[in-house]
């Protein structure tokens, strides 16, 4: 007699084996065949959000903020680019990424998912209410099964430059309410 090939599937619950028994009956008198078969699964690709300024990657809810340049005090800071990575193996899908107030972003570019090992950018302005450091959260939502991922900011503040007056009597400065008399 030729051999009979017999298929087995299985649908796996977990990525651990699952162990079974397949029973096979015929006329053969040795029958039912019994044998052990077992399965087991595999992850299911996610998408994984990894944030970067520059080339350093930025730590999900980082201790140290993403520090951005100081403009003067009350005035925007220009925006500065930070770029999101796919660090996973299925398409990375951002939500509306969001601020806390004294800051503003914009939505990543290119639109649209992002590619397992692709990248996209977005960028994070802020706008400083004193030479103090004001700090605030960027809250970007995902497909990523550990999302939200945050990234922490801080903007400090420089002082306006202000005007001085100077007089002077050829080389001499004149002091501002002299008690001497400039003699022409």
């Amino acid at each position: 007699d030729a051999p009979t090939t017999l298929t087995i599937h299985g649908k796996p619950t977990t990525t651990a084996a699952t162990t079974g028994t397949s029973r096979s009956p015929s006329n053969d008198s040795a029958t039912p065949y019994t044998g052990k078969v077992s399965v087991s699964g595999t992850s299911a690709p996610t998408a994984a959000v990894q944030v970067l300024d520059c080339a350093t990657i930025v730590a999900n809810n980082n201790a140290s903020p993403v520090i951005l340049p100081s403009p003067i005090v009350t005035t925007a800071r220009a925006p500065k680019p930070l770029t999101i990575k796919n660090n996973g193996t299925a398409a990375l899908t951002v939500g509306t990424i969001t601020a806390s107030a004294g800051f503003t972003v914009t939505q990543v570019s290119p639109a649209g998912s992002i590619a397992a090992g692709a990248t996209a950018t977005f960028t994070v302005s802020g706008t400083p209410t004193s030479t103090a450091a004001t700090t605030g959260t960027i809250t970007i939502p995902s497909n990523d099964p550990a999302t939200p991922y945050t990234v922490n900011v801080s903007v400090s503040g420089t002082s306006a430059p202000t005007a001085a007056v100077q007089v002077l009597d050829g080389a001499t400065i004149v002091a501002n309410n002299n008690a001497s008399t400039v003699i022409l």
